[in-house]
């Protein structure tokens, strides 16, 4: 049984791929370690986690899309819902370690800003 020294596994644990809709970022650790991880790092950047699965692999997030109006009159109107939308963040065993993916609602690869924003605060919230 060979153990890894917490310091050296730290180490080793994140890569940022970045290839369009084939982006994700790779972790080099056990499923349910970076399960874990990357819920606790969407809980401390205060993303809407609607449901998640760890059976799955699957975290639903609800994130606002679309421009904020300035106006007076639009901050006025509380009751207002903003436009959300539905993103997947799915954790999956690959060959070379461990994927974290942005998906859209239908599970589709995206690459869109909200993802590219995704992705960079997850690397920064994993990076050791």
């Amino acid at each position: 049984l060979h153990r890894v020294d917490r310091r050296q596994r730290q180490m080793c644990i994140r890569d940022s791929i970045n290839s369009g809709v084939n982006s994700h970022l790779l972790i080099h650790d056990g499923l349910g370690n970076a399960w874990r991880k990357t819920v606790k790092a969407i809980e401390e950047l205060a993303y809407d986690i609607e449901d998640k699965n760890r059976e799955s692999g699957l975290i639903y997030l609800n994130i606002a899309v679309g421009k904020k109006e300035t106006s007076m009159l639009s901050t006025l109107s509380f009751w207002k819902k903003s436009a959300t939308q539905i993103y997947i963040v799915g954790v999956e065993r690959i060959e070379s370690g461990i994927a974290v993916r942005v998906m859209d609602d239908e599970r589709n690869r995206i690459d869109d800003e909200v993802s590219k924003g995704l992705f960079a605060d997850l690397l920064g919230k994993l990076q050791p």
